[in-house]
């Protein structure tokens, strides 16, 4: 069994010196590092556990830090070691699929994703040797970007979310959006789009409706919608495609990009492709990816 190890670095070694200095400044607590200290100990406690698990299993493994390529080599599960984060970068790398497990580093760890806690290091070992670990078919979602000029593009896949957008946070998005025979011209400050799992992250906090999390439809929701009219009559009428759910593979959901400068997010801050006017962008299905799901005692 070959596994490989995708593993986030702690803000102490990412931002050390910026740290000391706000704590010199007080703009940080003693209090504040304290907790960082803290969360940092469990991290790299956590990872040393790891790997002295894969190695009493006999497990041959290779760690790659998140923000660095992954080996070109065929694994038979990627572990991520962090929070949400870790997992859903490690995800975008894995263009064709695969298993993918998530291990909460730290009690602080954002993991609704993550199925294995720090306790649990040992039974999850176990289980993968014995491949006995519950799997979770996940749908994923990507972009195909046509443009003007320059060849056509296709995103990474995402298990959470897209966000388009524009380039600048306050700035309005002009476009037109298509989704199926219905198409209107709207002005707002964005849309995201969602996966069935990633319902319950930054859509859900938009407004948005949690979905079954193995669910095959994605979801989208129009931000902060400008509308010319404020009657009611002609609000409800212009929120036609304001939220809703599609199947890529029976609805074909296109945005047509009509602002100077605009970006698609993906997954977060994870990855960004910038866009431009006249630019045509296809959100498609993209691979699925086997998720572990929680673990049971036994």
């Amino acid at each position: 069994m070959k596994v490989l190890v995708v593993k986030k670095t702690t803000n102490l070694d990412l931002l050390g010196e910026r740290i000391e200095a706000a704590v010199a400044a007080g703009l940080i607590s003693h209090a504040e590092l304290k907790d960082l200290e803290e969360e940092h100990r469990q991290h790299i406690s956590c990872l040393a556990e790891l790997r002295d698990a894969l190695s009493k299993a006999d497990v041959h493994f290779l760690e790659v830090g998140r923000d660095e390529p992954l080996p070109n080599e065929s694994f038979d599960i990627v572990l991520s070691h962090g929070g949400d984060g870790t997992l859903l970068t490690a995800g975008q790398h894995l263009v064709n699929g695969g298993v993918l497990a998530g291990i909460c580093s730290t009690d602080n760890s954002v993991g609704h994703l993550c199925a294995i806690k720090r306790s649990q290091i040992t039974m999850f070992i176990r289980k993968m040797v014995e491949q006995t670990l519950p799997i979770l078919t996940i749908s994923r979602m990507r972009a195909r970007i046509e443009r003007i000029e320059g060849p056509k593009e296709v995103s990474p896949p995402v298990i959470n979310d897209i966000l388009y957008t524009h380039t600048h946070p306050a700035g309005m998005s002009r476009y037109r959006l298509s989704i199926g025979k219905k198409s209107e011209e709207q002005k707002s400050s964005g849309i995201w789009l969602s996966t069935a799992i990633g319902s319950t992250a930054a859509i859900k906090a938009a407004g948005g409706q949690v979905l079954e999390s193995v669910g095959r439809e994605f979801q989208y929701l129009v931000r902060e919608r400008y509308r010319r009219s404020q009657s009611m009559a002609a609000m409800a009428k212009k929120d036609e495609l304001g939220r809703g759910t599609f199947d890529p593979d029976n609805t074909l959901f296109t945005i047509f990009n009509r602002s100077a400068q605009a970006i698609l997010a993906f997954d977060g801050q994870r990855h960004s492709i910038d866009i431009e006017f006249g630019d045509k962008i296809t959100i498609e299905r993209a691979h699925n990816i086997q998720l572990v799901g929680r673990l049971s005692p036994n």
